[in-house]
């Protein structure tokens, strides 16, 4: 695929307006990499509920719980909590935002009871707080937290704040809609495209006020990933290797010259060497042979008789 068709039809959609931050380059970036066994469309749902989840900057959070008391008394039922302690821990009208502490009380009771074991299995005090929704799908709760460690391999039960990490968060993300670890479904049980919108049921039962919101975001996504080229198994482009520069061959020195020898002539070597051997042993046939001439007879050539 062409990642710079890709991000600059993202940009150029009604998703970014042409401003893409680069924390979101870097996150679907990321998304990418990771989801090279997923098709086009399964993909772009990804990318969808991530943006729906977390905003524009794709960055991992973790759940405020800076509520007021009537939107505790609105969003959750009585037996989750009271109107007594939605009243008394909840933000009122003109007060700023909620202390750390008011925050835990809020996520401690909202996220825990009967309605926190049975629905998240948050079994200890405090586990409200600790397992409050994080990263890019908003994760909630102890079993939840252990489920999508273990599909990634980090032990979140016992360090839940690691899902803030790019790396987790994504992997997250995308095994935890593979598998259907927060709802029960999963991508595969939708025909992508045609029903982005009843996929919402893979990470919350708020199809109706969301689905057909998080729909539009993913046929966006869609369109982009088909403008690049992508297909299902398109692996990370590969970096290329960087030629490494050889030194030059440094010549074998020399042997060392005797006392009144001539130098080497230029060129000389197993060529040169080979030429003056042949040449000395003509000049000794000559030699040779100018010595038998001269030691003939006189009479043989009329040579060498004097006058």
């Amino acid at each position: 695929m062409d990642r710079n068709i890709f991000f600059a039809s993202v940009r150029a959609s009604a998703l970014y307006r042409t401003s893409l931050p680069q924390s979101a380059v870097d996150a679907l970036d990321a998304m990418l990499d990771a989801g090279t066994a997923l098709t086009n469309a399964e993909l772009a749902y990804c990318m969808a509920t991530a943006y729906h989840e977390v905003g524009e900057n794709l960055l991992p959070i973790r759940e405020s719980l800076n509520y007021s008391s009537a939107s505790l008394l609105k969003n959750f039922s009585r037996a989750r909590i009271s109107a007594a302690d939605a009243n008394r821990l909840g933000r009122k009208p003109g007060e700023g935002p909620l202390s750390l502490q008011r925050q835990q009380a809020i996520a401690n009771l909202i996220y825990g009871g009967e309605w926190g074991r049975k629905n998240l299995g948050n079994t200890l005090a405090g586990d409200g707080w600790r397992f409050r929704g994080g990263g890019l799908p908003q994760t909630t709760g102890r079993v939840n937290y252990r489920k999508v460690g273990t599909a990634v391999g980090v032990d979140l039960e016992a360090y839940p704040d690691r899902i803030m990490e790019q790396r987790i968060a994504i992997h997250a993300l995308i095994e935890a809609m593979r598998a259907g670890i927060y709802t029960g479904r999963k991508l595969a049980d939708y025909r992508l495209p045609a029903q982005f919108a009843a996929a919402r049921a893979i990470i919350n039962a708020d199809v109706a006020k969301n689905g057909e919101k998080i729909a539009g975001h993913a046929r966006l996504f869609l369109a982009a990933l088909d403008a690049s080229g992508r297909k299902k198994g398109d692996a990370a482009p590969q970096p290329k290797p960087v030629p490494v520069p050889q030194p030059a061959p440094v010549p074998a020195p020399a042997p060392p010259q005797q006392a009144g020898e001539a130098p080497p002539a230029a060129g000389s070597g197993s060529k040169g060497k080979w030429a003056a051997g042949a040449a000395a042993a003509v000049l000794v046939a000559l030699a040779a042979a100018w010595e038998w001439v001269a030691n003939l007879p006189c009479h043989y050539l009329n040579l060498f008789c004097g006058s």
